[in-house]
């Protein structure tokens, strides 16, 4: 595997832990019920992609418990995020943040998805394409959802 698929592995399952953190966050603070169930969905997904993107990095390995199951530790801008709503109170305020947050951070894996497959379209990763294309269509559709539970609320 070469460093650009190492570095979009990283990369998507930083961003990626940061939208399981929000999202268990959210299934004990939020009032909504369309937050709580994307929430959920979101908290699910993000643990079975971590597992895939696990698995790729150590094939046939123990993917799920070995050395490369720590999740990369996130950036500043991130780790603020994720405290903020630690520290928000429950209610209409907290869902419009921890939807916000969501909407930013799906962006920026659609953005890390699209990267990957323009650079490596044609460099016989097929594997590693075909997970990011349908990683970039969930994220098309989660960033739909969202949008309409931010015009909701």
């Amino acid at each position: 595997m070469d460093q650009a698929a190492m570095q979009w592995i990283q990369r998507t399952m930083m961003v990626g832990s940061i939208a399981l953190q929000t999202s268990e966050i959210a299934l004990q603070k939020s009032k909504d019920d369309d937050v709580k169930r994307f929430a959920q969905f979101e908290a699910d997904e993000q643990k079975t992609l971590s597992e895939v993107l696990r698995s790729l990095i150590e094939p046939g390995g123990t993917a799920t418990t070995g050395a490369a199951g720590a999740q990369p530790q996130p950036d500043q801008k991130h780790s603020e995020m994720v405290q903020k709503l630690q520290q928000a109170r429950a209610g209409e305020a907290f869902d419009k943040e921890y939807v916000k947050g969501q909407i930013e951070g799906h962006q920026e894996l659609l953005q890390i998805q699209e990267s990957f497959l323009r650079s490596a379209g044609n460099s016989g990763q097929r594997e590693l394409v075909n997970v990011a294309k349908l990683a970039r269509g969930h994220i098309k559709e989660h960033l739909a959802m969202l949008q309409r539970i931010q015009d909701e609320l």
